[in-house]
C-alpha cells in the first residue's frame, strides 16, 4: 500500500447511493486510479497504484483502496490523482423482504498545506437531489489546516434490495500544494439480526453503536 505523503492541496470525494438496481454476480468492478495522463483500472477488493516521483516538477502520488474494510485513500503532491470505486450492497436478515433503516456513514480525514493556495472538499450523496458537502481551506502563504467530518444518510430499503454506492476522490494541481485524503463507510443503527453485505465482501452485522473513526485508527489500516 502506498505511505503516507506530503500534507494537503485540492481534492474532492463523493459518495453516491442511488435507487436500487440489479446485483449481478461476479460483476463487481475494478476501482480506477488516475495519474500522470493514464487511468489504470485495478481489479479486485483491494489494492493500490503508485505515481512516480517526476524529477522535473518534484511531483509524486497514488492511490489504495480496500473496499471489504470500506476505505480509500489518495496521496498527492503538486499532482492530479484520482480514484473512483463502486460497490452494490444489500441488507440480509432473517426474513426477506422486511423494511430495513439504517444510516450509511462516511468518515473523511484530510490535511491541506499550501505554498499558494489549497482546499480539500468531500461530497456525500446518497440519493438523487441530496448531497452534503466538506470543505478545508489552507490558508496562504505556505501554511496547514487538518480537517475530518463524518456524514451520514438514512437508507430505507427492504432486506435482499440492492443499492449502488460509488466513490470518487480527487486532487488538483496548485503551485506548492500536497496533501491526502481518506474515507471510511460503515453503517450505523442497523436492527438486529441484520447485516449489510456488498459486492466487494464488505459486511457489518448490526447494531453496533456508531464510533467516529480515528485519523489514527484509519493510517493503521494503511499500515497493514
Amino acid at each position: 500500500m502506498i505511505r503516507s505523503l506530503l500534507p494537503g492541496l485540492l481534492a474532492l470525494a463523493s459518495l453516491g447511493a442511488f435507487a436500487p438496481v440489479p446485483h449481478a454476480a461476479g460483476a463487481c468492478p475494478g476501482t480506477s486510479i488516475y495519474c500522470r495522463g493514464t487511468t489504470e483500472v485495478v481489479p479486485g477488493d483491494q489494492g493500490s497504484r503508485n505515481c512516480p516521483y517526476d524529477d522535473n516538477t518534484g511531483s509524486y502520488g497514488g492511490g489504495a483502496f480496500d473496499q471489504t474494510q470500506g476505505t480509500n485513500r489518495i496521496d498527492f503532491r503538486f499532482l492530479d490523482v484520482q480514484l473512483a470505486a463502486a460497490d452494490t450492497f444489500w441488507f440480509e436478515g432473517p426474513v426477506p423482504g422486511d423494511s430495513v433503516k439504517c444510516r450509511a456513514l462516511l468518515d473523511i480525514n484530510a490535511r491541506a498545506c499550501s505554498g499558494d493556495h489549497a482546499s480539500v472538499r468531500a461530497t456525500l450523496a446518497l440519493a438523487p437531489g441530496y448531497t452534503q458537502t466538506y470543505a478545508l481551506f489552507a490558508p496562504s502563504p505556505a501554511e496547514c489546516r487538518n480537517g475530518s467530518a463524518a456524514y451520514n444518510q438514512l437508507i430505507a430499503l427492504r432486506v435482499g434490495e440492492k443499492f449502488v454506492m460509488t466513490l470518487e476522490l480527487r486532487s488538483f494541481e496548485a503551485a506548492g500544494g500536497d496533501g491526502f485524503i481518506a474515507t471510511a463507510l460503515h453503517f450505523d443503527q442497523l436492527p438486529p439480526g441484520v447485516s449489510v453485505r456488498s459486492c466487494h465482501g464488505f459486511r457489518q452485522d448490526g447494531p453496533v453503536a456508531a464510533v467516529r473513526n480515528s485519523w489514527g485508527a484509519i493510517k493503521a489500516i494503511y499500515r497493514r
